[in-house]
């Protein structure tokens, strides 16, 4: 399963996985993408931005990401 970018904050979601990771001894792939199911994001009130921006988005993402794990 890949997580979208438009869903959680990128840190908590870090987070959370490490807590995943440790509990599966390390078993844990992490996936983050762009989105892409509109209805679903009308459905929880999110918004849904263009392609292009989701793909920044995923871009911006990584850096805390990679961080919190460094």
């Amino acid at each position: 399963m890949v997580s979208g970018v438009t869903y959680r904050n990128p840190a908590v979601l870090a987070k959370m996985a490490v807590t995943v990771d440790h509990i599966s001894g390390g078993r844990l792939d992490f996936g983050l993408g762009a989105g892409w199911h509109e209805a679903e994001h009308r459905g929880y009130g999110i918004e849904f931005p263009s392609a292009g921006t989701r793909g920044a988005m995923v871009a911006e993402a990584l850096t805390p990401v990679k961080k919190l794990w460094a």
